[in-house]
């Protein structure tokens, strides 16, 4: 398991309509903390939660509900930063399915975002050769 390097909860703002918006209200903090992590540890994976509050109205009231989305994560190494569009997209595609069935349900704002920053230990790869022979194999293969 990767050990956590960085926990960070960023609060949404009444204005964040979109992730989009909370996206480029907060770009240069979230760049700003991703490379100090960066630089101390390598390379990092870094995964996006994103807590957001959805409405509808139904005959004479509104419905509320909370969502969370849990974005794929994103490996982050010098020359491979963070990518923001793709943080975007699935975003969107996140919600798009969240209202595939029809449930009417509209993004009012996103409430807050955790983003886990985990030290991404170097791919070592060890390998391993064993020939078993089954005893009476080697000794036929002997004689």
């Amino acid at each position: 398991m990767d050990k956590i390097a960085q926990h960070i909860e960023i609060l949404g703002d009444s204005s964040d309509a979109t992730f989009e918006d909370f996206i480029d209200r907060n770009r240069d903090y979230i760049n700003c903390e991703i490379d100090d992590r960066r630089r101390c540890f390598g390379s990092i994976r870094v995964i996006f939660r994103v807590f957001a509050e959805f409405s509808r109205q139904v005959d004479d009231d509104i419905q509320h509900v909370d969502g969370q989305f849990n974005l794929r994560p994103q490996l982050v190494a010098d020359g491979h930063d963070l990518n923001f569009d793709e943080l975007a997209s699935e975003m969107i595609v996140s919600v798009d399915n969240f209202n595939a069935r029809g449930s009417g349900f509209v993004l009012d704002r996103i409430k807050n975002c955790v983003i886990v920053i985990t030290h991404q230990a170097a791919c070592r790869i060890h390998i391993h050769t064993y020939a078993a022979i089954h005893r009476a194999e080697r000794s036929r293969h002997q004689r």
